[in-house]
């Protein structure tokens, strides 16, 4: 059993910081320091116990944290929780290009029949996964746009609609 799982009294540290996390304010940061002495823990086994609860706030608490360097834990707020996907995604963009590179650049005269087929199997998934994200964020991506041109159409009516408007005004006054 690990650190993180491990009983302190009658519940796990990651239950414990579940609850300490998860009854937090956005935009609040736990401090190491707090975590450590509730937790009776170093700061190696809280950093566990806080991966460890992770998932847990997320579906529990619907919320997230970000590591504050050398101070403690930020409960993001849901406005950020884009974000943070977003750099999950490119986070496993280069994981993939590194994994279909070490299929790629195998000495395939060192394995045997069916490690080769396995090899190029995985060569053949990694490769169609970085090719439906490739595609996936080009229609994105355009997507977005026609967003934008959409909300600036919006805007400049409603500026058209002031302006008429004012004429309006203008003219009834007279």
């Amino acid at each position: 059993m690990t650190a993180a799982y491990k009983p302190l009294g009658d519940k796990s540290r990651r239950a414990n910081v579940i609850d300490i996390i998860g009854s937090a304010d956005y935009d609040t940061t736990v401090r190491y320091d707090e975590l450590e002495s509730v937790l009776d823990a170093d700061r190696s086994t809280v950093q566990a116990a806080v991966n460890a609860a992770k998932p847990g706030l997320e579906r529990q608490f619907r919320r997230a944290v970000v590591a504050v360097p050398n101070i403690g834990y930020r409960v993001v707020r849901p406005s950020e929780h884009h974000d943070l996907a977003v750099i999950h995604q490119r986070k496993s963009l280069r994981s993939l290009r590194r994994s279909l590179s070490k299929v790629n650049h195998v000495d395939a005269t060192q394995l045997t029949d069916g490690e080769r087929a396995a090899v190029t199997l995985a060569a053949t998934g990694i490769a169609m996964q970085l090719d439906y994200m490739r595609r996936n964020d080009i229609r994105a991506n355009r997507h977005e746009g026609m967003i934008a041109a959409t909300q600036q159409v919006v805007d400049r009516t409603a500026d058209d609609v002031a302006e008429l408007k004012a004429r309006l005004a203008k003219l009834e006054a007279k």
